[in-house]
């Protein structure tokens, strides 16, 4: 039966092949045997394919209408096609059926009906009413096989076959569904299929109104066709009929027609299309069908095989999954077998035991073990009834909501019927009214006949309308219902294809986290070529975001620049390294959160939605640990918070400390606003100028602050107050919240000034770790590894600062529920996660180095939440609580120690006398009352976008013309070249000096050329760049020269004091080069000396007055000073107990200062003597605070100040020789956190203001440059030359290669009164011996330093201009005796003699400065002689 199933088949559908239009592969039409008007459904009736002709409205203008197109269904893609004609090559448009509804009006023209889809309505008329039916069920039916069908294996094609019935899922239910609403429609004759196709097409009033001017180039297309094919025939019709030519003998025999089968039920023989006789329209329709088989690839010839195989494919995996069941069953069986066999050998073994025993105390022990065995099987059967129980408790539940639903539906069912009945009812008395009207007034006969013709006739057009209306209204329900089916089962594709979604982008960002990793293992290993294009791998990777789908892609949920607290996903780390691992942090932590959200997140979700009110429970202690979802973290931490403050708490208190800090201030004001632009840099709610999240975090301080008058105020506390407002949102729950933390979870003093709890928690930590982890201390131990440095911070501020926010926020959960033991216990896990990554490492640099970000590494928090709360057990409160009171007494036992030998020092310090204590109470000063004066507003450089890199250097350089500043930028780097005196608001679009493909890092003026400049960057160059004199007016990206040696990110620049052309730098590859900018080349690619005797990241440069040495500070903790020229290391410190940073030579005193921290941590200062590093000769303690210090000392002064990277104060001191070397002067204070300092030089200062140094601040909270002047007060307005000696000025002293041969010479000095002229530079070191002669003694001293090119005059023409204009003023002065002038007589009158007081106070001070005048030409003469001196003794 099967095979003759098919041959049928493939007869009926081999037909149409041949005689088919458009390329339709349809069976052939089989009219119904008899038309009834009742609800039949012959199935086999039906024709193969849906198509024919129909009248679409459509059109504009004269030609707007009713046109004839013809239809055609195409299964593959579920959209109904149409063209002009059936005989068209090319469609004109399609209609896409999957989200299509239909609809069809009873008071519409008969047989019209509507398709409205998302972006158009279509509406089609049908040539009778059955048809417009007919069409309409078919469409239904079409659209729910497209839905209700099975995805197609990816193999094979996924259109089905024309012969065979499209899949259901479940047929019989779907029909009688339909036939619930809506009878089926029998197959209207000749107006469908096929046999609608060899009709002419209806006609049409006008031939123009049938062509489609919207596609007239398809309609061009398909004139062409159909003459193009005419000839074809008419040129193949002259044979035979049956005859093909010879080159098609095979396509024709392929297609050639069988007999159909007489006997296959519901066919008329006659009625089936007869292969012999070919009318020219058969041969066209099979020569068109032929070339349309690639143009439209809808109905393709193999369709009946791919639907057989789909069919045996669904069949074979219906097998599968019997047999996986069936496998599975099995297993399970075999799984209860081995379980009873293992029991029985259990029992055997245990009598073999038992008879085997020699003495009856074995047995009775045995016996006694399997009691203990029965006792524990039997409680574990109580669990499991217990389990049972609820289990049965909550299907009894869910089999009660089941029943109320049915009971609901059956109440609905009934409402629906007694509506129905209703309408019935109504419906006979409308009938039963028409048929019997109301008894009226007698009326003649032929007018009654005629009133009861039009009743009638009334009655019948009433009688079609309400069968029309019922019409409508089941084939409305029966959409109704279909469409409802249809989004139900597209809602749970959709949700099936999203999962698969976040598999799949999970599976994608593990793919490229191991990219990433994997290029950054290579860069490692590899070098040269390979290395530079591992490095633009590495960048391009960088700049892509991650999950970057196409355009016609699915992008569920991208790896975003913010989370939903608005933590930055990838940290902005300053190393490139670091980068490159938080990106690759970003896609695991990404990837885990997409794998856990449907396995973990969503049930999780739903357990907190279940949960109902708050209680302290185990129950609600396990949820806890795992992490509340933030919906509900705010009601959940109000509600923990609440629990603990609740005997705290008290209406409007915070409110009333709100109104106490504004009376008065506190004394912590000034910290907390020190510290609010360091919280959380990688947040974006505190670091943008328009949030209100800092001005909510001061309020929440100071409040607590009054609240806790005992701490007042601890760094650290502004993180945890800060955590507390991006959850919590509200001041004061943030507030209760801290208050919580500090005064009842904590214990006390644990942020005391002592820190005595915070420092018992660390050695408490310490013993855990031994107990835990003892591989992993041994390892640490044999290194020197202190963890005290990274765990103190994590138990202050609770990880606030190490862990992603996703996992931080879970410590959080379980610690303001559980306490400070989750700190221990995560603090536990941290270690215990990375363990393996830490024993590999082996030097203790790499440790440190390793430690500092490994925290940021940890990306799945199921895993870290299981080692803390599960393989760290056992962990007891007690344990605990025992560690830190034995470690408790051990501590406050060594304070008593460390206080009893303070207190013997100082009593032995005060019988010494005072001679011990050299510091004097008082030192006088002409710098003392040096004070700090910032511009005004209008004086300042505004809505300046200053960078945010986390680099520790200046990020901008004055000199007086031009100041520069780096900048944010988008791609590369770049920075501001801003004329000095162009102040005010910076325009958005200010050109930028923009060339470098990374951030720029360092930038430096030429000492010698105000208008070159020299930038490096994170993309390993430096460039020289010219600025032009006028201002610019476009970006400029063209550099004077390029250098290229470096193999990493250039840190550092620094220019040559006093040599031209000659420029150094440091990169991150532990290497300072020397590059010689005297040449013709703009592209150098060699240094002319490479310096390699560091072995980490150089952290500062610095010259000595004459650039003959260089001091250099490193990560690897040590200070050397070294031969710029050679490379050689002179001396050389290993800084134990102060870490340097920064460095700098002290002019011409033979020190050094070096700031950096102490080993606890406290900013530190230290004088060093230059010959002699084994130890410093001064240190300073300054703060406790974590910002780099820049020292800028000023030679002519002997002035230092020191700025604190993110502090608002400037500190000074004055610099001298003999101890204690540093003499502190006063400060300036400002509010405003300074990210980094430019200095002007000494030559564009204002001297007539007494200006002594200028510094500009960058703010980078308010994008603002803030000029700060030094100023010396002096009542006189003349110029001060005890305040201006002679400094350097803009000409060097030597050429690049006189300096590269060898040579030294110092600055060239100059005077900065004005108007005055350069002095002469100081003298070369000369090779042969000084020849001094001395003048006559009316002239001026004369120095003459030979070098055989050369001769330098000691003064060149500015001593005897000063001389004369000293004579002048002595020419000026009259002659005095006895304090009157010989030229006039004594003074007689009071007024007079008032007169002449003022006389002599002006001489009296003019004869001071000319004395000031003379003792700085001495000193300028002695300082010349003594570097004369100093010359000839080195040489």
């Amino acid at each position: 039966m099967e095979g003759a199933h098919e041959n049928h088949a493939e007869s009926s559908s081999s037909v149409p092949r041949s005689e088919e239009p458009a390329g339709l592969a349809r069976g052939p039409e089989v009219p119904p045997r008899e038309e009834s008007e009742g609800c039949a459904r012959p199935l086999d009736a039906a024709p193969k394919k849906l198509c024919g002709y129909l009248s679409k409205f459509g059109g504009k203008g004269p030609i707007r209408g009713w046109k004839s197109r013809w239809f055609f269904y195409d299964e593959k893609k579920c959209h109904l096609y149409y063209s002009r004609t059936a005989q068209d090559a090319n469609p004109l448009d399609s209609i896409d059926l999957s989200s299509a509804v239909f609809d069809c009006k009873a008071d519409a023209e008969e047989g019209t009906f509507e398709i409205k889809t998302p972006s158009r309505v279509i509406t089609l008329k049908a040539a009778t009413k059955q048809v417009m039916l007919y069409w309409l069920q078919q469409l239904q039916t079409k659209r729910w096989e497209f839905h209700s069908s099975p995805p197609a294996p990816p193999a094979a094609p996924a259109t089905p076959a024309a012969n065979e019935p499209t899949l259901h899922l479940q047929p019989e239910q779907e029909e009688a569904e339909l036939e619930d609403f809506l009878c089926p429609v029998q197959t209207p004759l000749g107006l469908v299929g096929v046999a609608a196709a060899l009709q002419p097409p209806p006609a049409m009033p006008l031939a123009l109104q049938n062509i489609s001017l919207k596609h007239l180039g398809t309609e061009i297309q398909n004139t062409m066709y159909n003459i193009r094919s005419n000839r074809q025939t008419q040129g193949t019709g002259h044979g035979p009929p049956g005859e093909d030519p010879p080159g098609s003998a095979e396509p024709q025999r392929a297609e050639q027609p069988l007999p159909s089968d007489p006997g296959t039920p519901g066919k008329d023989p006659a009625d089936s299309p007869k292969p012999t006789p070919k009318s020219s329209l058969t041969a066209n329709l099979i020569q068109k069908a032929k070339r349309q088989n690639n143009t439209f690839p809808l109905f393709a010839e193999g369709l009946t095989r791919t639907r057989t195989a789909q069919e045996k494919v669904l069949a074979l995996e219906q097998q599968v999954l019997v047999l996986t069941k069936e496998l599975k069953s099995q297993k399970e069986l075999v799984r209860i077998l081995h379980k009873a066999l293992e029991a029985a050998q259990q029992e055997k073994r245990a009598s073999s035991a038992y008879l085997a025993a020699a003495e009856d105390k074995d047995r009775l022990e045995l016996v006694r073990h399997k009691v203990r065995q029965i006792a524990e099987l039997r409680r574990q059967v109580e669990a499991l009834e217990q389990e049972q129980e609820s289990l049965a408790h909550t299907a009894a539940l869910r089999e009660q909501q089941l029943q109320e639903l049915q009971q609901h539906v059956q109440l609905l069912m009934e409402k629906n019927q007694a509506k129905q009945q209703v309408i019935c009812k109504l419906s006979e008395q409308v009938t039963r009214d028409f048929m019997q009207p109301p008894s009226q007034t007698p009326v003649p006969p032929g007018a009654a006949d005629r009133d009861f013709l039009s009743q009638q006739e009334k009655m019948e057009h009433l009688k079609d309308d309400m069968e029309a209306y019922r019409t409508q209204n089941r084939f409305l329900n029966s959409e109704i219902h279909q469409v409802t089916k249809i989004w139900r089962r597209v809602a749970e594709k959709e949700k099936a294809l999203l999962t698969k979604c976040a598999y799949l982008q999970a599976k994608n960002c593990q793919v490229e986290s191991k990219y990433l990793a994997g290029l950054r293992r290579l860069q490692e290993a590899v070098g040269g070529e390979c290395a530079e294009l591992l490095k633009q791998l590495i960048q391009e990777a960088l700049q892509c975001e991650a999950g970057e789908a196409s355009a016609e892609g699915v992008e569920l949920s991208p790896v975003s620049e913010y989370d939903e607290y608005g933590f930055l996903t990838v940290p902005n780390y300053e190393m490139e390294d670091l980068k490159l691992l938080a990106k690759i942090q970003a896609l695991e932590v990404h990837s885990h959160y997409l794998l856990a959200h449907e396995a973990v997140e969503r049930p999780l979700r739903e357990r907190w939605a279940a949960l109902g009110d708050l209680a302290p429970s185990f129950e609600l202690k396990q949820l806890l640990r795992a992490g509340v979802p933030r919906e509900h973290r705010p009601r959940v931490w109000k509600w923990l918070v609440h629990l603990r403050v609740r005997h705290l708490q008290s209406p409007g208190r915070y409110q009333a400390l709100l109104s106490q800090g504004q009376v008065r201030e506190h004394p912590a004001v000034r910290q907390i606003e020190l510290d609010l632009n360091r919280t959380f840099p990688n947040n974006k709610h505190f670091t943008c100028p328009t949030s209100s999240f800092p001005d909510k975090l001061r309020r929440v301080l100071l409040a607590f602050s009054w609240q806790n008058p005992t701490i007042g105020y601890c760094q650290g506390l502004n993180r945890l107050a800060a955590i507390a407002l991006l959850v919590l949102e509200e001041e004061e729950s943030a507030f209760w919240c801290l208050v919580a933390i500090v005064e009842t979870i904590m214990p006390a003093d644990y942020y005391s000034k002592t820190l005595t709890s915070s420092q018992v928690d660390q050695r408490v930590l310490q013993d855990l770790l031994l107990e835990k982890l003892p591989r992993l201390m041994a390892h640490l131990g044999q290194h020197r590894v202190d963890l005290s440095f990274l765990t103190f911070n994590w138990f202050l501020v609770v990880f606030a600062d190490s862990l992603i926010s996703n996992i931080l926020l879970r410590v959080w959960d379980a610690f303001l529920y559980e306490g400070t033991k989750v700190i221990f216990r995560y603090a536990l896990a941290i270690f215990k996660y990375n363990e393996e990554e830490i024993l590999r490492l082996q030097d203790a640099l790499e440790i440190y180095q390793y430690l500092r970000f490994f925290t940021k590494t940890i990306c799945n928090s199921q895993k870290l939440m299981h080692i803390a709360f599960n393989d760290m057990n056992p962990f007891p409160m007690k344990q605990l609580r025992q560690l830190r009171t034995a470690h408790r007494e051990r501590l406050e036992a060594e304070l008593r120690e460390l206080e009893q030998l303070k207190a013997e020092y100082l009593e032995t310090r005060n019988s010494q006398g005072p001679e011990m204590s050299w510091h004097s109470q008082y030192r006088s000063s002409k710098f003392r009352h040096v004070f700090g004066k910032p511009a005004s507003k209008e004086n300042c450089y505004d809505s300046v976008p200053i960078t945010h890199s986390v680099q520790d250097n200046h990020f901008c350089a004055v000199n007086p013309c031009f100041i520069a500043v780096v900048t944010e930028c988008s791609c590369g780097g770049a920075f501001f070249v801003i004329p000095l005196n162009q102040t005010g608001k910076l325009d958005p679009h200010y050109p930028r000096v923009c060339g470098h493909g990374g951030n720029v890092l360092d930038i430096k003026w030429n000492p010698f050329n105000d208008f070159e400049i020299a930038s490096c960057s994170e993309d390993t160059t430096i460039k020289i760049w010219d600025i032009p004199k006028q201002l610019l007016t476009k970006n400029l990206t063209a550099c004077k020269k390029e250098l290229m040696g470096h193999t990493r990110r250039v840190g550092l620049v620094e220019w040559h004091p006093t040599a031209a052309n000659i420029l150094f730098s440091s990169g991150y590859d532990f290497k300072v080069m020397v590059w010689n900018l005297d040449t013709k080349e703009s592209v150098i690619m060699s240094p002319v000396r490479t310096i390699t005797c560091h072995q980490g990241v150089i952290l500062s440069m610095s010259f000595n007055t004459n650039g003959s040495l260089l001091a250099t500070t490193c990560k690897d903790r040590k200070l050397r000073i070294l031969d710029p020229r050679a490379g050689a290391v002179l001396q050389e410190t290993s800084c134990t107990g102060h870490r340097a940073n920064k460095v700098l030579f002290l002019g011409n005193l033979n020190k050094l200062l070096s700031t950096g921290t102490s080993q606890w941590n406290n900013r530190q200062l230290a004088v060093w003597d230059q010959d002699n590093l084994s130890q410093p000769l001064f240190e300073m303690d300054l703060d406790g605070s974590s910002g780099v210090l820049f020292p800028f000392y000023d030679a002519d002064t002997n002035m230092l100040y020191v700025v604190g990277k993110g502090d608002g104060n400037i500190r000074y001191y004055e610099v001298s020789a003999d101890k204690p070397h540093l003499s502190y002067l006063t400060e300036y204070r400002s509010h405003s956190p300074q990210k980094g300092m430019g200095v002007m030089p000494k030559r564009g200062l204002d001297v007539t203001s007494c200006e002594i140094f200028r510094f500009y601040k960058l703010i980078t909270s308010k994008g603002l440059i803030e000029p700060i002047s030094m100023i010396v007060p002096r009542r006189s307005e003349s110029y001060q030359e005890d305040i201006y000696p002679p400094t350097a000025g803009a000409r060097p002293s030597l050429t690049a290669q006189e300096w590269l041969c060898g040579m030294n010479k110092g600055p060239v000095m100059v005077s900065l009164r004005p108007c005055s002229e350069l002095l002469s530079p100081q003298p070369l070191l000369p090779e042969t011996p000084l020849s001094v002669s001395k003048a006559p003694s009316n002239q001026t001293e004369k120095v003459v330093v030979e070098d055989g090119r050369r001769v330098f005059s000691r003064l060149e023409e500015k001593v005897p201009r000063q001389g004369a204009a000293e004579h002048r003023l002595e020419e000026k002065t009259p002659r005095l005796t006895n304090g009157f002038d010989m030229e006039c007589p004594p003074p007689k009158t009071e007024n007079e003699l008032l007169q002449m007081f003022y006389r002599q106070q002006e001489e009296i001070r003019r004869l001071r400065e000319l004395l000031t005048q003379r003792e700085v030409q001495a000193k300028q003469l002695e300082l010349e002689v003594q570097n004369s001196r100093m010359g000839s003794q080195r040489f």
